[in-house]
């Protein structure tokens, strides 16, 4: 059993109810979110673009169960923002959309914890309802990620299984 302190506690501080959607970056959002649903059994469910008002972006956004993937592509070649992340990293993941009881307290949590605040927290309204969103910068940088390689390899090795020149060696005849 929980007790008012403890409720109060938790909400002062937010929940993490659970994940909204993943957003990439695509160079062509129609044909990802194609190749998802054509693949993967995912559905397409909403859409924005030319033809609902959005004269900078089209996001096409394809769900399985509670799985929401969000493809956005720029509509006009000087996008500089997003034609700029797809040169330097190509199509990917652009962010992961967390669904919280109390963004405010999140927010201020985070900064207090050391959390850098890439965007803060804005509101968007239309005829359907509105989204508080922000953007924080996640913890996992590159000394984490290469760490993560490097002990994934090292299990690997101990393994034995393939080699490099295994896997991308092409045009050899192998005996039957």
């Amino acid at each position: 059993m929980v007790s008012a302190n403890e409720s109060e506690a938790e909400h002062s501080t937010g929940k993490f109810l659970g994940f909204d959607h993943i957003r990439f970056w695509v160079g062509n959002a129609k044909q990802a979110a194609f190749w998802y649903c054509t693949n993967f059994g995912f559905e397409p469910f909403a859409y924005k673009g030319l033809e609902t008002g959005s004269r900078l972006i089209a996001s096409h956004a394809i769900r399985q169960n509670k799985i929401i993937f969000v493809f956005e592509s720029a509509l006009l070649p000087g996008n500089e923002e997003i034609g700029a992340h797809l040169v330097r990293h190509g199509d990917g993941v652009k962010d992961v959309a967390l669904e919280v009881d109390n963004i405010d307290a999140i927010v201020e949590n985070a900064k207090k914890n050391g959390a850098k605040v890439l965007k803060e927290i804005t509101e968007e309204s239309d005829e359907h309802g509105s989204v508080k969103s922000a953007i924080l910068q996640t913890g996992f940088g590159a000394g984490n990620f290469k760490a993560l390689f490097e002990s994934l390899e090292l299990e690997q090795n101990e393994r034995g299984n393939l080699f490099y020149k295994d896997v991308v060696q092409g045009g050899v005849r192998l005996r039957p």
